[in-house]
């Protein structure tokens, strides 16, 4: 699924991925789309000097899926929480190095 910052594509999450990028401090938009038919997970961070955040994207599986991946969610975890979960995961693109958004 594409991940948009600030408006613009930078990298895709694919099952069991995560996607790790550097940023300037100040306000950034986050936006996971997925697909022409489905609802976009949407957040706003804001990040000062040298301050590191995790957020999780989900979606509805089993009984509850839907094509319109309504119930989707991109939301803050708490670092120890995904700091443990990044263990089981693999990265969906290398960090990019100096280009901070």
């Amino acid at each position: 699924m594409p991940v948009l910052i600030d408006g613009i594509k930078s990298g895709e999450l694919y099952n069991g991925s995560y996607l790790q990028q550097q940023f300037t401090p100040g306000s950034h938009s986050i936006e996971v789309t997925t697909g022409m038919f489905g609802k976009p997970a949407e957040t706003t961070v804001q990040l000062a000097a040298g301050e590191r955040k995790f957020l999780h994207f989900d979606f509805p599986t089993g009984l509850l899926a839907n094509v319109f991946f309504i119930g989707d969610t991109l939301e803050e975890r708490s670092e120890s929480a995904a700091l443990e979960d990044l263990k089981e995961l693999s990265s969906a693109k290398a960090p990019s190095a100096g280009k901070d958004r």
